[in-house]
């Protein structure tokens, strides 16, 4: 009786240990497929995408600020001046912010690619040891990456970086306004003679 006993007991410690080293095997290639060099190349990948993505929005703002501030400048008769200057080089700053602001939020979102990722892992660790076969979760596994790919693509949507170049709506707005004073004063010959010209703001001054 004790010698059946016994062997009934080896038999279920084998089983057990069999049964742990197969949760330790399919865990260890699920951690092996989330960490492996190609999903951080499809990270990157993602990224460069996104990068790219956010500096076409960008580089549109700027060439329309570009276009309306060469217009309002040329309106008050200011091309060429200091003011020309100032207002170029405040331009470029609020790209140089745009961009920097561009490359926070494409790393940012391979950042969330890689925390969904690993949420995924340790939900499939769970599956594991729940008794979820090895094939299953393998194809889990790259079920999961894939969807946390696509997942954030669907998500992006225009950056709105146009807030970048907020303070030269003023900027315009008063040249065209200071253009239509002037264009109305010479329609309708007032009897106050001709409007001054109205100097145009400085967008993006301190």
């Amino acid at each position: 009786m004790g010698s059946s006993s016994s062997k009934a007991s080896r038999a279920a410690q084998r089983a057990e240990d069999e049964r742990r080293a197969q949760i330790e095997e399919t865990q260890r290639r699920i951690e092996a497929i989330f960490g492996s060099t190609e999903r951080e190349a499809d990270i990157q990948d993602y990224i460069n995408s996104a990068r790219e993505y956010n500096q076409q929005d960008i580089d549109r703002g700027k060439r329309e600020n570009d276009r309306q501030l060469k217009f309002a400048l040329a309106r008050s008769g200011q091309a060429g001046g200091s003011t020309d200057i100032d207002q170029n080089q405040n331009l470029s700053e609020a790209y140089l912010r745009a961009v920097v602001e561009g490359e926070r939020r494409a790393q940012g979102a391979g950042q969330g690619i890689r925390a969904a990722d690993q949420q995924a892992k340790l939900g499939l660790f769970n599956q594991a040891l729940g008794g979820l076969d090895m094939t299953t979760s393998l194809n889990n596994s790259l079920r999961s990456m894939q969807n946390n790919i696509d997942y954030a693509k669907n998500v992006q949507t225009e950056g709105n970086f146009d807030s970048f170049f907020s303070d030269f709506g003023t900027l315009f707005e008063a040249s065209r306004k200071s253009a239509g004073e002037r264009r109305q004063g010479r329609e309708f010959n007032t009897l106050y003679g001709a409007r001054p010209t109205t100097a145009i703001p400085v967008a993006g001054g301190s």
